[in-house]
């Protein structure tokens, strides 16, 4: 199992987030994307491995472009931290087809522990 981050550029809330996953110690590879266009690339090419996804949207603009690969991202396992409680926002997030949706408020504990228990999940599933 494979968890992939994206988010675009450094800011102060996006850094909190790493230190979370920082802190947060998996046990699964773990890769970090900075642009969509290498993260879709690397989704390509792993298209048969299960991964989850988890994208940090920091703004509105960010979220538009994420959600410009909601089909693609469609066939994997999605996490998505959203920039603000507005109704546009979360409907458009939803329209992402997350599993997980978390908020750029948030201390991010919540996301984690969903994170722990998807790649949890898909190891006693693969032992059977």
């Amino acid at each position: 199992m494979k968890i992939f981050f994206y988010w675009k550029s450094k800011t102060i809330d996006s850094e909190r987030f790493q230190k979370v996953i920082d802190e947060f110690h998996f046990e699964n590879d773990k890769m970090i994307f900075n642009t969509l266009d290498d993260l879709k690339s690397s989704l390509r090419t792993e298209m048969n491995s299960e991964i989850i996804v988890v994208i940090f949207t920091a703004d509105k603009k960010d979220l538009s472009d994420v959600y410009s690969l909601r089909n693609f991202l469609h066939d994997f396992r999605l996490i998505l931290v959203l920039p603000d409680l507005e109704e546009s926002t979360i409907s458009k997030g939803f329209e992402c087809y997350p599993r997980f949706v978390s908020y750029i408020n948030s201390d991010f504990n919540d996301v984690m522990s969903v994170l722990n228990k998807m790649s949890k999940k898909n190891i006693s599933s693969t032992i059977k």
